[in-house]
């Protein structure tokens, strides 16, 4: 009978071959083996079209190879095609190795260094590896956007469509993007995830690679490309303030404060920026170009997320700041010394309880009533200033942007712009900062009120029968009882 390893060590038996444990254990290895495969693969003539297929990029339209007449050559342009496909494969296996690398020379030395429990090491791997992608992507995409030139001349963006080839870096961008979110898909089995975390991290990859397929296939690479870093941009400093959540605590210092101060601001300004570009693209540069279901689809699926993510930030921001409350307030206080104060006389309200049954019905239906139409008032506030807001950012881009080119001077387009933008972010942060306090007082205010106490109704007592003492003898002294007392009887008769 084998001795059992003794808690917290390791057994020297390693695991069976081709098991669970030995596939978990050794996946980076196992498959940066394929991916040799393929690169030797490159190397001989008789396999290299074969794996140039998985490597490569195809499907090019233009370029010259440098020769002794053209030294430089020219640039090489590509398009997308079916052939993408295997090179998102590729790829795919490539970021699984580099996620590897990441989590076991720099996340898992983090989280022995810190003693996290398993709910924030969890949160800390996942935060870990989106902040280097999202990093990766923000100067990656932002470097193909200053070297094609959108940034000074928006119009790029729809001129030519649909006739919009791609450089080389823009290419792989594209092809890199999609790779990354489908190898989170085997992720979750390498890296062991909960599976009561499956849904939701399978949900957003599921997004993410739908939104990246849709524009790379239907030519909306440029401004796909744009709306992606400004996402990242939001998404990299959300994971910042998560980690140091994760690492410092939830501390209500001056380093918190700035970092939940400059993650809604951005978070925010991302939004705005998002809305305003998808409205110049989809609504007004490809208007006539395009087919107008084309158009339309595209526009309301970007204000869709944009509204659905700028919910959940709310959301999750108005349940934090109950959560810092709640504990806040469960902390014992430091009892301070109060000079006696003079007794004020309260007016004792009339109790609800003590008015017939009729009104204590009518004065509930007013109440709900009244709740249906601050909640209706209030969801009607809120849309409206969303609307005007992006109205006017939509407007304040179209005049100060397009229509004053090249009449007024840029120095005084850009000022005006920026003052603008400015001002509508502010009022936007103000909004979202009064609907939280608000939120906070109703509840609080709710949870004061004291709860009515239920009237129990007075139980009725049952009788217990006292059963006779005769019923206590044996049969055999109850019969002679009985026949005592008829004998009695008889004789008094």
């Amino acid at each position: 009978m084998g001795v059992k390893p003794a808690i917290g060590r390791k057994s020297n038996k390693n695991p069976p071959i081709f098991s669970h444990e030995f596939v978990i254990q050794n996946h980076a290895d196992i498959v940066s083996c394929v991916v040799m495969f393929f690169l030797v693969g490159l190397m001989v003539q008789a396999t290299s079209p074969v794996a140039s297929l998985f490597i490569s990029l195809h499907h090019n339209v233009s370029g010259v190879e440098p020769t002794r007449e053209l030294p430089k050559g020219e640039p090489f342009l590509y398009e997308a095609g079916w052939k993408d496909g295997c090179a998102v494969f590729f790829y795919s296996l490539v970021c699984i190795v580099m996620h590897a690398i990441l989590q076991e020379y720099f996340l898992d030395k983090i989280s022995k260094k810190f003693h996290l429990s398993k709910s924030r090491l969890s949160a800390l791997n996942e935060s870990g590896q989106l902040i280097v992608f999202h990093l990766v992507t923000l100067f990656w995409g932002g470097d193909a956007i200053m070297r094609e030139g959108f940034v000074f001349n928006i119009s790029k963006l729809w001129d030519a469509y649909p006739d919009h080839p791609m450089s080389f870096l823009l290419k792989l961008w594209w092809i890199v993007q999609a790779a990354y979110w489908l190898h989170t898909i085997p992720e979750l089995y390498f890296q062991r995830i909960k599976k009561d975390e499956w849904a939701g991290r399978t949900r957003s990859a599921a997004i993410a690679f739908a939104f990246v397929a849709v524009a790379y296939g239907f030519k909306f690479q440029r401004v796909g490309v744009c709306l992606v870093v400004l996402h990242s941009l939001a998404e990299f400093v959300a994971h910042s303030y998560r980690l140091n959540n994760i690492l410092r605590g939830e501390r209500d210092d001056f380093l918190d404060k700035f970092v939940s101060l400059v993650n809604g601001s951005v978070f925010v300004a991302v939004r705005l920026c998002s809305l305003v570009l998808g409205v110049l693209t989809f609504y007004f540069g490809l208007a006539g170009v395009a087919p107008l279901l084309q158009r339309v689809a595209a526009l309301s699926v970007l204000v869709t997320f944009q509204v659905y993510l700028m919910y959940n930030f709310i959301s999750e921001t108005i349940k934090q700041r109950q959560e810092s409350r709640q504990l806040a307030q469960s902390r014992p206080k430091k009892e301070k010394k109060e000079k006696p104060k003079k007794e004020k006389v309260k007016k004792v309200p009339t109790e609800e309880s003590d008015l017939p049954e009729v009104d204590q019905n009518t004065n509930k239906t007013l109440r709900q009533r009244q709740a249906t139409k601050a909640k209706f008032v209030s969801l009607v506030n809120g849309s409206v200033f969303v609307a005007v807001r992006l109205c006017s950012l939509v407007l304040g881009v179209l005049t100060f942007y397009f229509g004053l080119a090249g009449v007024a001077p840029l120095l005084q387009r850009v000022a005006a712009l920026s003052v603008l933008v400015t001002f509508q972010v502010y009022l936007m942060y103000n909004f979202i900062s009064e609907t939280i306090k608000q939120r906070q007082e109703s509840r609080q205010l709710a949870q004061s009120r004291p709860k009515k106490e239920k009237k129990e109704k007075p139980k009725k007592e049952k009788v217990k029968k006292v059963p006779t003492e005769e019923s206590d003898l044996p049969e055999v002294d109850q019969n002679t009882n009985k026949t005592l007392r008829q004998r009695q009887a008889t004789k008094a008769k």
